[in-house]
């Protein structure tokens, strides 16, 4: 009887290494195959009440804009990038609030990234504080955002810088939310804006400067607070659809029905994080998806 239990025993833990090994090569294949494809993917990560964006091109760059209010985004990170990938080539922050940056300094934790994006404004709190020594101890290469710039990677794709206009290195402003870091992301004739919680005085500056024009998707500012989101912005950009990142039953009562409702104005199909969990967006340059 003992003899057949140390049996049993040894083919259980045969079979729980070969089911390992055959999930580590599907993994594998997995990941080959993408990255192989001609597809980049935008990934609206779920991560409550914040904002995680992670963008994945075909030839294999990654950028990851903001890391949503905690730990979590490492769980989200892990569900699509290949299980022995410990790198990120770019990381932006938007800004300097918890529900963006709060999970950054965990990703700066695991993850080798080369170049870090932001605007360098400073806010006296422990988590900006973490964030900046984070940074520091990470080595990467500082992109600051401080006027209109591209980055480019290869042919089709480029990360257009086209917010904040002026030099804001070591700046305390008040209005952290009007200083995101606004970018477009370009993928062949696919183009999304991405604007972090810019509200109505940096929409209507972006607007004048005349650096905005018609997009595909629209990453909707600030989680659709009532501040953001003008009829301004959307007529200046002609989304065809448009992505909230947000959490469920959050205390800011999120997205706000006036922004909902100058979206369905203009037959601009809405999804969300709340409802429907990540989103992902896949495009060849020509054509794009959601789901």
């Amino acid at each position: 009887m003992r003899d057949m239990a140390e049996q049993m025993t040894r083919d259980t833990k045969r079979y729980v290494l070969y089911l390992s090994l055959l999930l580590g090569l599907a993994l594998v294949l997995v990941h080959a195959v993408r990255s192989g494809s001609q597809y980049a993917y935008v990934h609206i990560l779920d991560v409550g009440q914040g904002d995680a964006i992670f963008i994945e091109l075909p030839e294999g760059t990654q950028i990851l804009v903001d890391g949503g209010p905690d730990a979590g985004v490492l769980a989200e990170l892990s569900e699509i990038m290949h299980p022995l990938d410990r790198s990120i080539d770019v990381v932006i922050a938007t800004h300097a609030d918890a529900d963006h940056i709060g999970g950054l300094v965990d990703v700066l934790a695991r993850y080798d990234v080369s170049y870090v994006v932001d605007t360098g404004i400073e806010k006296d709190t422990g988590l900006f504080r973490a964030w900046a020594q984070a940074v520091l101890d990470e080595g990467a290469e500082l992109i600051l955002a401080d006027e209109p710039k591209d980055l480019r990677f290869g042919d089709l794709a480029t990360l257009r810088i086209l917010w904040p206009h002026e030099h804001l290195l070591g700046a305390t402003p008040d209005h952290h939310n009007d200083y995101s870091v606004v970018t477009q992301f370009i993928f062949g004739e696919t183009e999304m804006l991405l604007t972090g919680d810019i509200e109505l005085w940096s929409e209507q500056r972006l607007v004048d400067s005349g650096v905005l024009s018609d997009i595909d998707i629209l990453k909707v500012p600030h989680h659709g607070s009532k501040t953001s989101t003008s009829a301004a912005l959307l007529d200046a950009t002609m989304p065809e659809l448009a992505v909230i990142s947000l959490g469920r039953d959050n205390r800011f009562g999120h997205p706000h029905e006036s922004v909902l409702e100058r979206l369905a104005q203009r037959n601009i199909p809405v999804w969300r994080t709340d409802t429907e969990g990540r989103l992902t967006i896949r495009t060849n340059g020509a054509a794009h998806e959601i789901y």
